[in-house]
């Protein structure tokens, strides 16, 4: 991403889901941990306004588990959603 000028926020996983049906035959079933939510902006050489800081996941200050799959009574998505301070440069 740093070859494209591009920050993102990178924080493991923000989906825990079991595959309930999927063209891959082999995959049905599995449980897929996945990072797929970010955010991205560009980097301050390539014109960016913000720097993200304290970069969060899920709705609490801790790291969601692994062992929770979604969506759950906490977390209605499939998704965790991805937050970030974005402080001016």
């Amino acid at each position: 991403m740093k070859s494209l000028g591009l920050q993102a926020t990178c924080l493991g996983p923000t989906t825990i889901k079991q595959r309930m049906a999927t063209a891959q035959h082999k995959k049905s079933g599995r449980i897929a941990i996945d990072e797929e939510d970010y955010i991205i902006t560009l980097t301050k050489a390539e014109g960016g306004l913000f720097q993200l800081i304290n970069p969060t996941i899920g709705f609490d200050t801790k790291k969601p588990s692994i062992e929770v799959q979604l969506p759950n009574i906490y977390n209605l998505s499939d998704h965790y959603p991805v937050g970030a301070n974005l402080i001016a440069k």
